[in-house]
């Protein structure tokens, strides 16, 4: 989206708000514009937060490393780096690989067997009679 477009979309919707909506929008940006702190500006929460706490995120933290280096995320961030048109050749591609698999354990449970005999009765004539009937109409 253009820089215009999103600021004209983002005054459009700041002047329906109301006054006090105003107000918290103008406060969140001052927010987000707001520099990052220093280490000395953060020097004043040294020790203020108890050792239990420091386990809990460093484990959070972890977890987070770990579940990031995940294969489908991997995967995934590559995915995202494709033209649209190599996301969809590749979505086709792995459609017709799972296709293909579903297909090999069908046929592992396939067998001709189970039809045999399946349409006895449903002619009231022999099946040779019948098509040789058929041929000769």
């Amino acid at each position: 989206m253009a820089y215009s477009t999103i600021a004209e979309e983002l005054l459009k919707q700041f002047n329906q708000l109301s006054l006090e909506s105003q107000k918290k929008v103008l406060e969140f940006t001052r927010t987000l514009n707001a520099t990052t702190p220093s280490g000395k500006d953060l020097l004043k929460f040294a020790g203020t937060t108890h050792r239990e706490s420091l386990k809990v995120m460093e484990e959070a933290m972890a977890y987070g490393k770990i579940k990031s280096n995940s294969n489908i995320e991997k995967i995934e961030q590559e995915v995202i780096n494709l033209s649209l048109q190599d996301q969809l050749e590749l979505i086709e591609k792995i459609i017709n690989h799972i296709k293909e698999e579903n297909l090999k354990d069908n046929r592992e449970d396939f067998s001709w067997d189970q039809f045999y005999g399946i349409s006895k009765g449903l002619w009231q004539e022999d099946a040779q009679e019948y098509v040789d009937r058929l041929r000769e109409e």
